[in-house]
């Protein structure tokens, strides 16, 4: 008995030794944590709520038939813009105009140049619809300044062709803004923007720009190429 009792403490000794000879193993490295897809200061949210709020959000997003009928308008234009200043001569400006649509069909943005008294004009339209506020939106720059003007108006019922908006006009004589309306017209060969400013407690229309699309080069015959 006393030599089973010293051969079983030699044996654990002997095991013990061998663990205290083996090097310690390091510890394992904390993973990262994993990105969460619930928006920050929602997570005490009801989960089937924050569901409902991200599947609307996704879905006002996304682009409806009012994009589809901006998108209809990408292509190259011969541009007539009619200036109508009061107590003023009336003047035709002509130039061209690209249209294309960005952000996937979202915007269209209309590249504009017209000679205006001798001067090569360039501006840029941003054509939109807001699915959030159900409104049609225009925004408009060009390198006669730096700042930009903006309106929006909702779909007129009975007027599936015309879009009526307000916003406020900046220019040098209001630096803070007064009232004016524009109008989007969808014609059958392009579109129209007409401007009423605020003139004397009215308002009166200034200009208009009518976009005519540019007819496309007909397609080569292949027989021509060989001539």
């Amino acid at each position: 008995m006393l030599r089973l009792g010293a051969a079983v403490l030699l044996s654990l000794s002997a095991l013990l030794a061998q663990e205290q000879g083996k090097p310690a193993q390091e510890p394992k490295p904390a993973q990262a944590a994993q990105p969460s897809l619930v928006p920050e200061g929602a997570a005490g949210l009801d989960p089937l709520q924050l569901a409902r709020a991200m599947t609307s959000t996704m879905k006002l997003a996304l682009p409806g038939p009012q994009h589809e009928r901006l998108q209809k308008l990408e292509g190259a234009y011969a541009v007539s813009m009619q200036l109508t200043p009061p107590e003023l001569p009336a003047q035709e400006c002509l130039g061209e105009a690209r249209a294309m649509t960005v952000l996937g069909g979202r915007y269209l943005l209309v590249n504009l140049k017209v000679r205006v008294a001798g001067v090569v004009m360039e501006g840029l339209y941003v054509l939109g619809y807001d699915n959030l506020r159900a409104l049609y939106t225009v925004s408009w720059r060009d390198s006669l300044s730096t700042w930009s003007v903006e309106c929006a108006g909702p779909e007129t019922e009975g007027q599936k062709d015309k879009v009526a908006m307000t916003g406020t006009m900046v220019d040098a004589a209001s630096p803070t803004g007064r009232s004016f309306d524009l109008e989007l017209s969808f014609l059958a060969d392009g579109f129209a923007l007409s401007v009423r400013d605020q003139v004397k407690e009215q308002k009166v229309e200034v200009m208009r720009q009518t976009f005519v699309r540019k007819a496309t080069e007909a397609p080569q015959d292949p027989s021509d190429r060989k001539k």
